[in-house]
């Protein structure tokens, strides 16, 4: 079998697990859209897998100037396909599921899709005007494209509660949860040093929440680590100037970096901006990070990554907007809430770990 990976960004860390596992069964191929961006993000692959590299440059964060940049690729997309002859497209986001199925209805179609879907678009709001209407036109066209699809990976399975199962129906619907591969980790050393530290890694997103953070720490004693680049990189080296107690380490190559990074924090943040509809359903891989190295998590109150935390007793939740209560929460902890915490991650890694995904994974691509 022919696999080829069809995504609009560099590839991050669960599209790199897929990828490898779909190399011990398949001939692999990514074909990606390299967006010419200083604030891409860094990666490596396995090196069996063949990789295209499709250069056109593209804004990250601006949808509208970035549909003329989309037209361009969209056609080089088309003839490497049509190259690589592929039996299986996997593909991330709706933009590179167009490509996919107009691949499947022009040119080959025997051709198989896969969509996965991370994360859900900003607007998903029914409750305004504007976006009730933008909900409902995406809405349509995304039923419309998977009906050509085989199926629909999504990474929480509230994700398919309140958005997906109107799209397609359950029988294309699986939820592999993004639990980050053990060998990523092989190499995590569990921090000694007396001072305490809280880490974010990742995309550079909601600066009010990463603010929050660097606010809460100052009266806690506490120092805060960054890594990572996108879209607010600015704003964090700007935290990293003003303020003593953070650091920002900069971009990272997931696979080379992240255990390292993670030995360097006793807790892990994973606050995020309650205004977008993804953040109340998502169950994003710092969790997942959090379980895999057993460091408590700190997360936002009233979303299912809240409710995943309270539930195994594994971090606190906080409001999402609220410094002050943040602050109080860190001075509030003391031992016996952390060796509470990571009596419970231990108990908890033995049900969430790769191991239990890694067939998941591997039955997309037989």
């Amino acid at each position: 079998m022919i696999v080829s990976f069809l995504l609009s960004h560099n590839p991050n860390p669960r599209f790199s697990k897929r990828m490898n596992e779909a190399c011990n069964l398949s001939k692999v191929n990514l074909v990606y859209w390299d967006r010419k961006e200083s604030k891409s993000i860094p990666f490596t692959i396995d090196h069996r897998v063949n990789v295209e590299e499709i250069s056109v440059n593209a804004p990250i964060r601006n949808n509208i100037k970035r549909i003329l940049p989309y037209l361009k690729f969209l056609p080089k997309a088309l003839n490497t396909l049509k190259k690589q002859n592929p039996d299986l497209i996997h593909c991330g986001k709706i933009d590179m599921l167009f490509i996919a199925v107009i691949y499947k209805k022009i040119i080959n179609k025997k051709t198989s899709i896969i969509y996965e879907v991370g994360d859900l678009p900003r607007f998903i709001n029914t409750k305004t005007g504007i976006n009730k209407i933008l909900t409902k036109a995406y809405m349509l066209v995304e039923k419309i494209l998977c009906s050509e699809i085989k199926k629909l990976v999504l990474t929480s399975e509230h994700h398919w509660h309140s958005y997906y199962n109107k799209i397609t129906n359950s029988s294309k619907y699986i939820i592999i949860p993004n639990i980050p591969d053990d060998r990523y980790f092989e190499y995590f050393k569990e921090k000694n040093t007396s001072d305490f530290t809280i880490g974010f890694f990742g995309a550079l997103r909601y600066p009010h929440q990463l603010k929050m953070l660097v606010e809460a720490t100052i009266e806690a004693g506490i120092n805060v680590i960054i890594a990572g680049t996108g879209g607010e990189l600015e704003f964090v080296k700007k935290l990293d100037r003003n303020f003593e107690h953070v650091e920002y380490l900069g971009p990272y190559d997931y696979s080379k970096d992240i255990s390292n990074l993670y030995s360097k924090v006793d807790m892990v943040y994973s606050v995020y901006d309650l205004n977008r509809e993804n953040v109340k359903t998502a169950l994003p891989n710092k969790l997942f990070e959090a379980i895999t190295c057993e460091l408590p998590i700190i997360v936002a109150e009233n979303t299912e990554l809240g409710n995943f935390v309270k539930k195994h007793h594994i971090g606190f939740t906080t409001p999402y907007d609220d410094t002050e209560q943040l602050k109080q929460n860190l001075l509030q902890l003391n031992n016996h809430y952390l060796t509470s915490y990571k009596n419970n991650l231990k108990e908890i890694k033995k049900v969430y770990n790769y191991s239990k995904v890694k067939q998941s994974i591997s039955e997309l691509y037989q």
